[in-house]
């Protein structure tokens, strides 16, 4: 390789790495992580005993139907079922508050808001369902994050604080739907 190949596929790492640390993509990436958690329980499938090479080999044996069909929900409910959501919760607001709601924020902040929305929603339904559906084995992602009992040290303590705290911001974003400007 050239010191030109090099360098080009050094900057296209960094660019990778800035945008994982971009805080709208970690959470699209974390709603992606806790919908496919869903799925992985929904079907008994425990991902802390798969392999990369049993991995492969089992996703060839799934039916494209399935996979486009994850997708394809993925997709509807990011789309359209959490900001519908997020638009509910204005109704609400001003059914309750008797104001009126303008808003001033742009695509982007609602985008982070509408996600932080579905991050809250498929975290909670993940522990719901490893929770109370799960006997024994994997029960989800919120059950491994939230589970202080395994907490092996101070890494894995500060990797669960920070995940909590991230979801109390979620949190604080999905249910701040606009800023007031009272009439």
């Amino acid at each position: 390789m050239t010191e030109e190949v090099k360098a080009s596929a050094a900057k296209k790492s960094l660019a990778l790495l800035e945008s994982v640390v971009e805080g709208k993509f970690l959470i699209l990436l974390l709603c992606f992580a806790f919908y496919l958690d869903i799925w992985l329980i929904q079907n008994s499938i425990d991902p802390t005993t798969l392999t990369l090479k049993g991995t492969f080999s089992s996703i060839q044996s799934i039916p494209i139907f399935i996979i486009f069909l994850f997708i394809a929900s993925y997709s509807l409910l990011m789309t359209g079922f959490f900001p519908s959501l997020r638009k509910i919760i204005g109704l609400f607001r001003l059914y309750f508050q008797n104001r009126v709601y303008l808003s001033n924020k742009d695509t982007e902040h609602r985008k982070l808001a509408d996600w932080s929305l579905a991050f809250v929603c498929l975290s909670s339904c993940s522990g719901v369902l490893g929770y109370f559906y799960v006997d024994e084995g994997y029960s989800g992602l919120t059950a491994f994050v939230f589970n202080f009992l395994n907490a092996d040290g101070i890494v894995e303590s500060l990797f669960r604080l920070c995940i909590f705290i991230l979801w109390l911001y979620c949190s604080s974003l999905a249910i701040t739907v606009d800023d007031s400007i009272e009439n």
